[in-house]
């Protein structure tokens, strides 16, 4: 009679690690199947700085800027694209390597022409690169230089 029990419970707890595997594998997964295409009207204003996106784990496609625009900095990704994935962020750092960043939000779209405001806060002259991370990978997939 225990063996009976022990056996359903077993079933019962391989079974709910199959679907939690599955649930999280899709999570991580299927964000690589979607293109997000956007296209904000670019902000007037003079060009404090830019660089071009850089591939660190995949291809990447793009340039950044930064213009002062109305009294605000907006940091404008170009010509964008790049694959999806999971929980993409936007930052300023120091450099590219740099735990030291500002989180400017989620990245709004994997193709386009998008912009973040930085907030007034940030100094500029420390924060010069732009990172697409990974949060939930703590991973590095691309960043630019701006000079």
């Amino acid at each position: 009679m225990n063996d009976t029990r022990y056996l359903i419970n077993e079933k019962f707890f391989i079974s709910l690690g199959v679907v939690v595997a599955i649930i999280a594998g899709w999570y991580f997964i299927s964000p690589f199947w979607r293109t997000v295409y956007e296209n904000e009207e670019a902000p007037t204003g003079p060009v404090l700085a830019q660089g071009l996106f850089v591939s660190e784990i995949y291809r990447v496609e793009g340039r950044a800027l930064l213009i002062a625009s109305g009294g605000k900095r907006i940091l404008r990704f170009e010509n964008f694209k790049t694959i999806n994935g999971p929980g993409f962020h936007v930052y300023l750092a120091f450099n590219k390597d740099s735990k030291d960043h500002i989180d400017l939000g989620e990245m709004k779209a994997t193709e386009g022409n998008v912009n973040y405001e930085v907030p007034a806060s940030v100094d500029l002259r420390k924060y010069t690169a732009v990172l697409i991370w990974s949060q939930p990978f703590r991973t590095l997939f691309s960043y630019a230089e701006l000079r």
